[in-house]
């Protein structure tokens, strides 16, 4: 099976776990904590009766179920995080820009793969969907540089979704879609070798996972390629 299979497989299954714990180890409420998946737990604001939901719990779970699946299909794979960046960037300049060697400063991936030749082969950034444009470009624009020959991954968690979640009306201020209409000038951000993927975790009258980018299987993913449409 090739990696992008493998990768996509581990995302799935990421995404089945985090449901499941979303509904089950959550700080808030009575009863008990399950640990049949991953001893992960969703905590609670100090002085809010709501649970803290952020990226760094997708990222922890993809890290878990990596380990396990490596395992089990020995894989000869391996991973850093918060992994610097090879090239450097000026994230204040409008629109952000990739620099010279000698301008800008390092950035970071949350999460490289490298087979055992220590090549980097997959890079991946995970983001909470209520983050603004602005790191949403950050990201982008590092998959673009240096993502050439490599898988590219977008991963966004959203704790809900409605009918103006995606943001698909013309007039929209709101939404995935209007994000990326504001940096959608970067000349120098490419979609052609980034596979975004936006996953819900509470499906009440929502989406459950959209993606946009090129995959060889879809795993129950609904691909919605407007969203990158400059």
């Amino acid at each position: 099976m090739e990696l992008r299979n493998h990768i996509e497989a581990i995302i799935n299954e990421t995404f089945s776990i985090i449901d499941d714990l979303y509904k089950e180890n959550q700080e808030i409420g009575n009863g008990r904590f399950n640990s049949e998946s991953s001893r992960l737990v969703f905590p609670k604001y100090r002085n809010k009766d709501k649970t803290r939901l952020s990226e760094q719990e997708l990222r922890f779970l993809f890290i878990e179920r990596f380990n396990n699946y490596c395992t089990e299909k020995k894989l000869n794979l391996f991973y850093s995080i918060e992994t610097p960046s090879e090239e450097s960037y000026d994230f204040r300049a409008t629109p952000k820009k990739h620099c010279n060697a000698n301008e800008g400063e390092s950035a970071q991936f949350d999460m490289v793969i490298y087979n055992e030749s220590k090549e980097r082969v997959c890079l991946i950034e995970f983001i909470n969907n209520s983050n603004d444009a602005g790191e949403h470009e950050k990201d982008f624009l590092k998959l673009s540089v240096e993502g050439k020959g490599k898988l590219c991954y977008f991963i966004s968690l959203a704790e809900s979704s409605d009918n103006g979640t995606l943001g698909e009306k013309q007039d929209a201020k709101q939404g995935i879609i209007p994000k990326f209409k504001r940096f959608a000038d970067n000349d120098e951000i490419c979609y052609d070798n980034i596979t975004y993927i936006c996953h819900c975790i509470n499906n009440r009258g929502g989406f459950k996972t959209i993606y946009a980018g090129k995959v060889n299987r879809y795993f129950g993913w609904e691909k919605k390629s407007k969203i990158f449409e400059k």
